[in-house]
């Protein structure tokens, strides 16, 4: 059986696969935030633990563009404008570690999804209902 996980449990890895596939397409859009910065983490820890993390660094790098990609500018110019650096740097540090082979570099980028993620969990009180009801001010993610 050639497309096997490595306990040949084919079935199981497709009913994963789907049950992923129909809560992104559910899921709000807050929610979708999450889920991509909670990915992405995962994705730069297990790079960072391994010795040939090309795979896991590159999957990092896709999450974070499609990260940037959500901003939407019109929505909260300001602070998509700073998220967009934010992003920028992160993929700058993560080609970097990929190209240098230093995996220190993926640390600080961990640590700003972390600081991120939380915001999104446990939003600062900013007077009003900022991300009330899905509103969000910056992000237009969508289910792939």
């Amino acid at each position: 059986m050639p497309w096997a996980t490595p306990s040949g449990d084919l079935p199981r890895a497709r009913a994963c696969t789907s049950y992923r596939r129909a809560r992104a397409r559910t899921a709000p859009p807050g929610k979708l935030v999450v889920v991509l910065l909670d990915a992405a983490i995962g994705s730069l820890s297990r790079a960072r633990a391994e010795p040939r993390a090309g795979p896991e660094l590159i999957r990092s790098h896709a999450l974070i563009a499609e990260l940037q990609a959500g901003l939407e500018h019109a929505r909260a110019p300001d602070l998509c404008h700073r998220l967009d650096a934010m992003y920028d740097f992160m993929l700058q540090q993560v080609m970097r570690a990929y190209v240098k082979n230093e995996p220190d570099l993926l640390g600080r980028v961990q640590d700003l999804l972390r600081a991120l993620r939380a915001t999104w969990v446990d939003p600062p009180d900013v007077g009003g209902t900022f991300l009330a009801d899905g509103d969000l001010p910056c992000s237009s993610a969508r289910p792939p």
